[in-house]
């Protein structure tokens, strides 16, 4: 349940990361690793970033922007022109 510790329940520095990863992506906001290890239920970390998230300038929480994947150099069909 929400109450339960994710580390008592089997989870490990691995999980951690993947949830991690998983939550930013879904959020868009650079959650740092520790926020899990000082809040480890559902409860409480969804506490901390409800009170992070209300500051103005969050503390250690930064917005992400989406951005392209291309490589720089690459056309938008994923080929680059040759002139020859």
């Amino acid at each position: 349940g929400i109450h339960d510790n994710f580390f008592e329940v089997g989870g490990h520095s691995l999980l951690a990361t993947q949830l991690i990863s998983r939550m930013r992506d879904h959020f868009a906001f650079e959650i740092p690793l520790r926020l899990l290890f000082q809040h480890p239920t559902v409860a409480e970390l969804a506490q901390a970033l409800s009170e992070t998230s209300v500051r103005k300038e969050p503390a250690g929480i930064t917005r992400l922007e989406r951005s392209s994947r291309r490589a720089p150099g690459d056309s938008a069909s994923g080929t680059e022109r040759s002139d020859s």
